[in-house]
């Protein structure tokens, strides 16, 4: 009985020396997923053109940029006030109630930025 205690008692050192979970593994584990409005801000949309065809099942080749409005749009679903106040007056007018103070002041419709 004392031999087969100092065993499992041996098993269990061992398995937890064996099995120890280290933490390098797990350190960018929030990095790998984003949510799809912070995802459109920094992956542009690859332009094929004759030079470089576009690789792989051309899923994205004809796919456009999302327009200013529906990104605004998408911002305000995700925040349920926003998301209330567009059902009843429109998503322009409830962006501008909630998100108006954060956003930068438009650009004339003509100039460029380079």
């Amino acid at each position: 009985m004392r031999s087969l205690l100092q065993f499992l008692t041996l098993c269990a050192a061992i398995s937890l020396c064996v099995c120890y979970e280290s933490h390098e593994s797990t350190e960018s584990i929030e990095d790998l997923f984003v949510s799809p409005n912070q995802a459109n801000s920094f992956i542009t949309p690859a332009r094929g053109n004759v030079y470089s065809p576009p690789r792989g099942n051309n899923y994205n080749f004809m796919r456009t940029v999302k327009s200013q409005a529906e990104r605004r749009a998408e911002s305000c679903e995700d925040y349920s006030p926003c998301r209330l106040y567009a059902y009843r007056h429109g998503y322009q007018q409830a962006y501008q109630r909630y998100f108006a103070s954060r956003t930068q002041p438009q650009r004339p419709a003509g100039a460029r930025r380079y």
